[in-house]
């Protein structure tokens, strides 16, 4: 099962710490991941995302280190369900590959990156799976997830609140 699996990679990687908590909700999990990380960097990834180029966490960490960003997200994921892999874009050209730093540019482009999009398309996806956060926001902000058993989106609230400290921001194409 899973829990071996998991035994047999921290065995096997020595940068992958494995707890075994009790299931108590994806958000707990985050937390407790949040807690024993130790990078610059977190990044989440749910079961059913897939990540089809094996550089990916390089090209947004490079980026991430080379713009100080506190924030690198990627313009599209990957899910897998029982039959197919679903690509997604999350959003249009308007903001890719742009440093985006402006505290005023950034207010108008809060929304999108929540999700809200109004009359416009381009919008990022409010998921926490999209990109790298700089960690040292979240721990000195007290950011973590809220449990999705009380709230509909826990993605969405740990977005919100993280993006309250944002002034570096990139989209990755």
């Amino acid at each position: 099962g899973s829990p071996e699996l998991c035994d047999e990679l921290e065995r096997k990687y020595c940068n992958i710490i494995v707890q075994h908590i009790k299931n108590n909700g994806l958000g707990n999990a985050r937390n407790e991941g949040i807690k024993l990380s130790s990078g610059k960097y977190i990044a989440f990834v749910d079961s059913d995302d897939y990540i089809d180029n094996h550089n990916y966490f390089r090209i947004l960490f490079e980026k991430s280190e080379k713009l100080e960003l506190d924030i690198c997200l990627a313009s599209r994921m990957s899910k897998v369900s029982k039959n197919a892999r679903q690509s997604a874009r999350f959003t249009s050209d308007d903001f890719i590959n742009d440093l985006i730093t402006d505290p005023l540019e950034i207010d108008r482009l809060r929304p999108k990156l929540i999700g809200i999009s109004g009359a416009d398309s381009s919008f990022l996806s409010n998921s926490s799976c999209a990109g790298l956060y700089k960690k040292g926001i979240i721990i000195s902000n007290h950011i973590f997830f809220k449990n999705e058993k009380e709230y509909l989106s826990e993605d969405l609230i740990f977005n919100i609140d993280f993006l309250k400290y944002v002034h570096r921001f990139y989209v990755e194409d």
